[in-house]
């Protein structure tokens, strides 16, 4: 069990943000929500079946599959309730002396609450004859997702352009305090950026609207 938790580290990548001066750091994953899912996967799954539990690593998720789905008589809804039934009672008691758990019926709880402070979270999703259990990569950003981060001088001209028809470049430098080669800069980026579009005129009398 010890070597295959060391190998889900392998993939539990370490990424950095900077906030001010403070650098951030943060796993993939909690490493305490990989070892639940683990834990979970090997105590709960049916041995009738000989199959083996499938871990699929992919870049924005990890995915534990097991053998063998909710007990008779339970919902999804029900674990994270904290109630226990464990399949294999003989299995359970084994790890809960080696201290591998703490209580029964904890686990899936303390797996959401590593993730309470994220805007992503763990799925469940069950079968009559498999358990699948995902955790989402913490880091990851979907190519798809990206937004562009606004710079603070464009958002003035493009708050400026709801209240008024167009902006000039003598518009920006007074709306920005900036001068007039600023200005022109702030007014290519933008144009280039698709936010606002050339009315009329040349690039010192011109006036720019809003992109539709």
């Amino acid at each position: 069990m010890r070597l295959a938790f060391d190998f889900l580290n392998l993939s539990n990548n370490l990424a950095a943000i900077f906030s001010g001066l403070d650098r951030i750091e943060q796993y993939d994953y909690p490493e305490e929500a990989l070892r639940e899912a683990m834990l979970n996967a090997l105590i709960h799954r049916n041995y009738a079946f000989s199959g083996s539990i499938i871990v699929n690593i992919y870049d924005d998720r990890i995915e534990f599959v097991s053998l063998g789905g909710i007990m008779p008589g339970l919902r999804i809804e029900d674990l994270f309730l904290g109630v226990s039934q464990p399949r294999n009672e003989k299995v359970a008691n084994v790890f809960y002396r080696l201290k591998y758990i703490e209580a029964y019926g904890t686990g899936l709880r303390r797996i959401l609450q590593y993730y309470e402070n994220f805007d992503v979270n763990p799925e469940i999703k069950a079968t009559h004859g498999a358990f699948m259990l995902t955790l989402p990569n913490m880091n990851y950003v979907h190519p798809l997702r990206v937004k562009r981060q606004q710079k603070p001088q464009h958002t003035f001209v493009l708050n400026y352009l709801q209240d008024n028809p167009f902006i000039t470049n003598e518009d920006i430098q007074e709306l920005l305090s900036v001068k007039q080669t600023r200005a022109y800069i702030i007014i290519k980026e933008m144009v280039n950026e698709g936010l606002i579009v050339k009315q009329a005129g040349d690039w010192k009398s011109s006036r720019y609207i809003l992109a539709k």
